[in-house]
């Protein structure tokens, strides 16, 4: 199975407070654990406000599930503080297997 790279903007409007930045990345950390997904590390109040990206690594073929699972996790780790997450682009980390080759032609 392929593994996604789904990104998310998790402040499309700029609100967030830098606390609440940390603590939703930290809560984000641990929902990936136990769902078994992997969040690549990000400093985001070091980004600019607007691209807040978080990039959420899922094991999977669906593009539309994977992309409606990682903004719901975003969501959930960083609550309703003024913005919703969105959706940003997808894209499936390569390494050079059978796998990979078929979802490249597919």
């Amino acid at each position: 199975m392929r593994t996604a790279v789904v990104r998310v903007d998790v402040d499309p409007t700029g609100m967030l407070a830098p606390a609440q930045l940390r603590d939703g990345m930290a809560t984000l950390g641990a929902l990936a654990v136990e769902a078994g997904y992997d969040v690549v590390a990000a400093d985001l109040v070091a980004m600019p406000t607007n691209r807040r990206q978080v990039e959420v690594l899922i094991a999977g073929d669906d593009p539309d599930e994977l992309t409606r699972t990682a903004v719901a996790l975003c969501a959930k780790a960083f609550g309703t503080f003024g913005s919703t997450p969105s959706a940003g682009v997808l894209t499936y980390v390569s390494r050079g297997t059978d796998d990979d080759a078929h979802g490249v032609l597919a």
